[in-house]
């Protein structure tokens, strides 16, 4: 300011600017909640990034590289809970980081119950642990699935002697595969095709009665158990063979009516005893 010049005043000014700063990435996993052990699965990132970085923060499970993709792969090594974190970052400085639990359950047990050792030309349960979501059974050998796939017990019909496997491959509500097997003998047991009508007419009033069974493939340890399930009737002679004699009850009526069972076993081959009636 020269001498004599008017006194200067200062100038001042205000100006707004709109600024709408910039979201942080919307960090979020998406994927299985429930795994089983010895699995692998696929997580996800819900938002892309510049910069995206995946570990794991606690857990029995890893990642199989590159860790720096929208998935990765996590695989599950042993039960427990699994912490899968994820970092996301732009450009702009703007970042953010999430987390997810998993829980890594037991494998389900896989048990097949049934006989071990069998006869030809028989057929037994065999069954597995109720629960499982699914049941796909097979069986190789001297034998065939009679009925019962796809559920938890199965009927096996075995045909001729020899070693027969039954497996099955199941999955739990957790999808968790299971899978066992059973191996089974097939012997060519003593087997009580029937027991045959009398050769002749029943005489009421007589203890002389005859009634024979027709039994295959017997051992000189095979034993014959006979017993009367139904009727007054009383076996007289004969027990532990193959033909009896028997007679009916006092007072003797005509029309008397008696059921004969015949129990089949044979101790050197382990199998279940073979039973026929009339």
């Amino acid at each position: 300011q020269g001498k004599g010049s008017p006194p200067c005043n200062p100038i001042s000014a205000t100006c707004c600017i709109d600024f709408t700063p910039p979201d942080a990435p919307d960090c979020q996993i998406n994927g299985r909640d429930s795994v089983c052990p010895g699995s692998s699965a696929e997580y996800c990132s819900e938002d892309t990034a510049d910069f995206i970085i995946w570990s794991i923060e606690s857990g029995p499970c890893n990642i199989t590289p590159p860790n720096t993709t929208q998935c990765v792969t996590v695989n599950f090594t042993g039960t427990g809970q699994c912490v899968i974190k994820l970092d996301l970052a732009n450009l702009d400085g703007c970042a953010s980081t999430c987390t997810k639990p998993v829980t890594v359950t037991p494998a389900p047990e896989c048990d097949i119950d049934g006989p071990e050792t069998v006869c030809t030309d028989s057929t037994e349960e065999y069954c597995a642990e109720l629960g499982f979501t699914s049941y796909d059974w097979s069986v190789t050998g001297p034998c065939n699935i009679q009925s019962g796939d796809g559920s938890a017990c199965i009927n096996v019909n075995f045909t001729d002697p020899g070693e027969c496997s039954i497996s099955l491959d199941a999955v739990d509500a957790s999808n968790c595969p299971a899978s066992c097997d059973l191996d089974v003998t097939v012997a060519d047991c003593p087997v009580c095709k029937q027991v045959n009508p009398p050769d002749g007419p029943v005489n009421c009033a007589s203890d002389g009665n005859v009634l024979n069974a027709t039994v295959n493939n017997t051992t000189p340890t095979t034993t014959f158990t006979w017993s009367v399930t139904d009727g007054g009737c009383e076996i007289t002679s004969g027990q532990g063979t193959t033909e009896i004699t028997y007679s009916f009850p006092e007072p003797c009526e005509e029309a008397e009516c008696c059921t004969f069972e015949l129990v089949v076993d044979d101790p050197s081959d382990n199998a279940p005893a073979r039973t026929c009636s009339r």
